[in-house]
């Protein structure tokens, strides 16, 4: 008989496993306290072990299909790296617990976002969260919040990806605190759409302005026009 070990995170609607098998079980403890005293966030994934009489993950599949559906890697640092991608922190994270907080119209949740967004960019230097913004016609839209908000609403009010990946401790320990900072400065700036004239976003160098002078309309807004110019579009 094999002892499977097999560590499986489950983030995104993405399950990944590292997995490891052996007919020693004292390989396989081993194994787990080997890559337990090396993991960087071992509460990013849920430790299992079982037994079958084959080496592959496809008997462990048939045995339980709980385990269906993940994609397995057999290289504890293949693993990580994959593991360190899923856990980062996303738009449509952060736009889920804003709607969760506030009473926000589709235009009130990309402006806060977009704004929370450079905010943090430009005083830490790095971003608080993965997004993909782009010059829309009334300014930075964040592409898979939009996509997510106009066709699958709840699948996004019903996000609690926050909370899982705070849990992983890979997280600044006060996002939540910067976002509820950031509802509270925000919440009533964007509780109606602003005319073209009224949008600090449109003002001349903002982000978006240089983004659709490149590219026209929906080119993607660089990090790197937000940390030199986002002082222009300040409200």
């Amino acid at each position: 008989m094999y002892t499977h070990l097999i560590l499986l995170a489950k983030f995104d609607n993405v399950a990944i496993a590292y997995h490891f098998a052996s007919q020693d079980s004292t390989a396989v403890i081993h194994q787990q306290a080997t890559i337990q005293s090396q993991s960087p966030n071992p509460a990013a994934y849920s430790p299992h072990t079982l037994k079958t009489s084959d080496p592959n993950f496809a008997s462990v599949v048939k045995m339980d299909p709980y385990f269906t559906n993940v994609t397995v890697y057999p290289d504890w640092q293949q693993f990580l790296t994959k593991l360190d991608k899923l856990v980062l922190l996303k738009a449509i994270d952060v736009a889920a617990f804003l709607l969760q907080h506030a009473n926000l119209t589709a235009f009130g949740l990309q402006k806060m976002l977009y704004y929370i967004y450079a905010d943090y960019l430009v005083t830490h230097q790095v971003p608080l969260f993965e997004a993909n913004f782009v010059a829309f016609d009334k300014g930075p839209v964040e592409r898979a919040v939009y996509h997510l908000q106009k066709y699958h609403h709840n699948r996004l009010q019903q996000n609690n990806n926050l909370d899982l990946k705070l849990m992983t401790g890979t997280l600044p320990v006060d996002t939540k605190k910067l976002l509820l900072a950031g509802i509270e400065k925000y919440a009533s700036r964007f509780d109606t759409a602003w005319e073209d004239n009224q949008n600090p976003t449109h003002r001349d160098q903002t982000p978006w302005t240089l983004a659709r002078q490149r590219g026209g309309q929906n080119e993607p807004i660089r990090n790197q026009d937000i940390l030199h110019h986002h002082r222009i579009e300040l409200i």
